[in-house]
């Protein structure tokens, strides 16, 4: 017999070692295509649903020994029932609970919190704007269906009688009293029902506790050995000298029942912030001799190191909910752009004539997703249906500002819609040498673009954005904002089947997809608003070629401009960049430094914040990026080719 613990970690070796994520990760990506979005969700929360499985069983029978076959039976259990949570994250767990249930749930012990005046209950300022005598004319004449005062009070009776009648074997009422200049323009004063429950049982005493650490008397303060050890290291971090808190930690210290708990909690008084290299065993075990790198992996390392380690290292994953999110969302925008593109080109309708068939083509296409997306679905029809106007109007929109650039004078028109490159995909993966290691690129660029010049054929690159689209060289110089180039660079590498001719790099732009709207302060000309949104959907990036290449652009593009010799230059640096990343990473380089650039923080949308705990006093100051105008930027890209030092 073993411990739950070796058991769960012998399965998640064997899932580790037959890569079962990254084999996951690829039917994902199939089932998404194919418009399956939910299948695709149940994918992504599938491998993250049984590292749960194996934690709850881990933590139920920790530290008892079970045999084989006992852990076998509960695993296999676990996994058909796939009722994770009746296994009780510990004992003596804190339910939270709202009244007003149906079905009210009893513990032995409850407490009701926010029993004050005004709060518990509600009964003040229940008629509103109108009194007795205008909700009585208004019921007369049919306008509103009112309920008159008393229902209020029912109902708060009704919450009342739950929440007292929920303990069994306890109940603590609890409320806040302060005076007006705490209570921030009111004062804090206990409900009715307090009165009313000391009059019950005369003999019931309030028990006083003052917020707060270091306030008040001694006893408000040290209430209990445990709280004392929660509340020392931060007491004493903040510099205090405080003889009571000196002693109290000396006491806790030579105490033989607190003693191993306070040497801990004080040890994290020494804690530097200080991220230790991992070993090369350590690395040898996660990664072997083959490091595959997805491409906004790239940007996430550069971001910050540790946000990459607990990604794609630990694995680390927040719970799947089902919801309607900005990823979500841009899954949808994704696919809903490959599926026009695709019918155009089965119906062999000419990208120029976008303007005429693109609106029937997109209402087509929304009905067919939100009709697959509605089997099974979990979301209310109205929820669904207000998706899916609002894809359907911002699809539209899109379409039209595209058709526009069409008319303009944009010759490129798409060839190939979500390219996978990495192992057994379309396009070969690119792969970089590291001594005896290797660094494997893999991805999906979103889309394709080619156009007939007058003298040569010119390829570019679009990724589809939902967040922010600006691209700048000084962004490219940090590591910020690498997909593009590697984009380009595997469609160099593989061309374009069809395409007998050698393509041209022609650029490579970030496209908006996300809700297009206009901020104004006054009146605005339909005109005018029409030339702001069209602003505003313009592609961002760079056009890339020499004279000839702006015959395949509009006159007037805005886009800025590299030559030849600057695309070389930057593929030089990608190559400089992406070993960097990889040395570094096998180096086991995962210190917690997030980058601020501008305004902007690696820490903004990391979802690892609360696993890193950063703090400028302990980890240090973040790396300041400071922005760097286009030419100063294109410079030092330049030197870092020729053996000067890379970001």
């Amino acid at each position: 017999a073993k411990t739950a613990q070796a058991y769960a970690l012998v399965i998640w070796d064997f899932l580790n070692q037959s890569k079962v994520d990254l084999a996951l990760e690829n039917w994902r990506l199939r089932e998404e295509s194919q418009g399956r979005f939910l299948k695709a969700t149940e994918l992504t929360a599938s491998l993250a649903r049984l590292g749960e499985l194996l934690d709850q069983i881990v933590l139920a029978f920790e530290p008892d020994k079970i045999s084989l076959e006992e852990f076998a039976e509960l695993f296999t259990l676990g996994c058909k029932v796939q009722k994770l949570r009746t296994i009780p994250q510990s004992t003596g767990a804190v339910e939270i609970n709202i009244l007003g249930q149906s079905r009210p749930a009893t513990a032995k012990v409850v407490f009701l919190a926010g029993v004050n005046e005004g709060s518990f209950p509600n009964y003040t300022s229940m008629e509103g704007f109108f009194n007795s005598r205008d909700r009585e004319l208004l019921g007369q004449d049919e306008i509103f269906w009112t309920r008159n005062k008393g229902f209020f009070y029912d109902n708060e009776n009704l919450l009342i009688y739950q929440g007292v009648s929920q303990g069994t074997e306890k109940l603590y009422l609890s409320y806040t009293e302060g005076t007006s200049d705490e209570a921030e323009g009111g004062s804090f004063t206990s409900s009715v029902l307090i009165h009313t429950v000391k009059q019950l049982f005369p003999d019931l005493t309030d028990k006083s506790i003052t917020p707060g650490v270091g306030q008040g008397e001694e006893g408000d303060i040290f209430w209990s050995p445990p709280k004392v050890l929660a509340a020392l290291p931060w007491v004493l971090r903040s510099g205090s000298n405080d003889v009571q808190w000196q002693n109290a930690a000396l006491y806790l210290k030579n105490n033989e029942t607190t003693a191993a708990a306070a040497n801990f909690a004080l040890d994290s008084l020494d804690y530097t912030g200080t991220a230790k290299a991992l070993s090369g065993a350590t690395m040898e075990k996660y990664l072997h001799n083959s490091l595959y790198m997805n491409v906004s992996s790239l940007d996430v390392y550069h971001r910050c190191p540790f946000s990459y380690y607990a990604k794609y290292g630990l694995k680390l994953r927040e719970r799947q909910e089902l919801r309607f999110d900005a990823p979500n969302l841009g899954t949808f925008y994704h696919e809903a752009l490959r599926m026009l593109v695709e019918k155009m080109q089965a119906q062999d309708i000419p990208w120029s004539q976008l303007a005429q068939a693109g609106p029937e083509l997109i209402t087509e296409i929304i009905n067919e997703m939100m009709r697959d997306f509605g089997e099974n679905s979990l979301f209310s029809q109205e929820k669904k249906d207000f998706v899916a106007n609002l894809i359907k109007e911002n699809l539209l929109l899109t379409v039209d500002l595209m058709a526009r650039q069409i008319e303009k004078g944009d010759k490129f028109y798409p060839v190939r819609c979500e390219a996978s490159f990495g192992p057994g995909e379309d396009f070969v993966a690119k792969a970089y040498s590291l001594d005896d290691k290797e660094i494997i690129l893999t991805g999906q660029i979103d889309r394709i673009d080619v156009a007939h010049g007058e003298a040569k054929e010119y390829v570019r690159v679009v990724d589809y954005k939902t967040g922010d689209k600006k691209l700048k060289m000084d962004e490219i110089y940090y590591g910020l904002k690498l997909q593009l180039l590697i984009y380009l660079l595997i469609v160099e590498n593989n061309g374009l089947k069809g395409v007998e001719v050698p393509l041209e790099p022609g650029g490579i732009f970030y496209l908006s997809t996300k809700d297009l709207y206009i901020n104004v302060e006054e009146d605005i000309s339909a005109e005018k608003l029409d030339k702001e949104l069209e602003k505003k959907s313009e592609m961002a990036g760079y056009i890339i070629g020499d004279e000839d290449v702006t015959t395949v652009y509009p006159p007037d593009a805005p886009q800025k401009r590299l030559t030849k010799t600057d695309h070389d230059t930057l593929m030089s640096y990608l190559d400089v960049m992406i070993k960097k990343v990889g040395t570094d990473i096998y180096s086991g380089i995962n210190e917690i430094r997030p980058y601020y650039r501008d305004g902007l923080s690696g820490c903004k949308y990391c979802s690892y914040a609360t696993v890193c705990g950063y703090e400028e006093k302990l980890h240090g100051k973040p790396r300041i990026l400071w922005p760097i105008k286009e030419e100063e930027a294109a410079m030092k890209i330049k030197a870092a080719t020729k053996g000067g030092d890379a970001l």
